[in-house]
């Protein structure tokens, strides 16, 4: 198993989308497919 980075970041925009997608750019990890995780 590789290793799990665990990074974090917080922004504020005029949308949801814009906000979330400063918040990626300020944890470094916006150049990133992010793929979305289950356990189900």
């Amino acid at each position: 198993m590789g290793t799990i980075r665990v990074v974090r970041g917080t922004a504020t925009g005029p949308t949801a989308t814009a906000s979330y997608d400063a918040a990626l750019a300020a944890a470094n990890v916006h150049d990133y497919n992010l793929v979305s995780v289950s356990s189900v």
